[in-house]
């Protein structure tokens, strides 16, 4: 369920800001920065398949309705990839907690 919703936003988004998705994940390139895109639900923003080659991260966070954007560094991601693509980009899961992050008004 929460695949779709991701997937439904994330083609909003596009839409609106007329981006382009990268093949069939949830990341688009604005300039030379590539952006993965997630919906959190919990205390802490989440994506489940932020991308090795993605340098930032943009989260819809549903309980405060509020977009956050977190750069890799500011990111904890796991050391075991969770998904590979067919051209062998690797997935991890990303999170960060809320305090640290920039809120990107859209």
């Amino acid at each position: 369920m929460k695949n779709n919703e991701s997937r439904k936003l994330f083609s909003q988004v596009c839409s609106k800001y007329d981006l382009k998705r990268l093949g069939s994940r949830n990341v688009f390139k604005k300039g030379h920065t590539t952006i993965a895109v997630s919906i959190s639900t919990g205390d802490h923003i989440e994506c489940r398949q932020f991308y090795e080659d993605c340098d930032m991260l943009l989260s819809y966070h549903e309980p405060s309705l509020t977009w956050y954007l977190v750069h890799k560094d500011g990111l904890n991601i796991d050391t075991s990839p969770n998904r590979l693509t067919s051209k062998g980009v690797a997935s991890y899961t990303a999170k960060c907690e809320l305090q640290f992050q920039f809120i990107v008004l859209v």
